[in-house]
């Protein structure tokens, strides 16, 4: 493999993943987003918990960015 091969490999990687990040959390940010929401009891709380699993739901699904802050580009 050439250099210019080895570059674009990297690259098309580097992009899948970047993408990937972009609308879907790690396994246990899930497990632990879903174990907070079952012991919330305040009930706006509760409602801001269902939103963001839904909204990674959707992102998934979508294949479309989430609204998070990770810092990832």
């Amino acid at each position: 493999m050439t250099k210019v091969q080895d570059k674009e490999k990297m690259t098309g990687i580097m992009s899948k993943f970047v993408s990937l990040v972009s609308y879907k959390l790690p396994k246990d940010v899930e497990y632990k987003l879903k174990e907070l929401k079952e012991e919330e009891t305040n009930p706006l709380a509760k409602i801001i918990y269902e939103t963001m699993e839904e909204n990674q739901k959707l992102a998934y699904e979508l294949k479309r960015s989430s609204c998070q802050d990770t810092g990832v580009l």
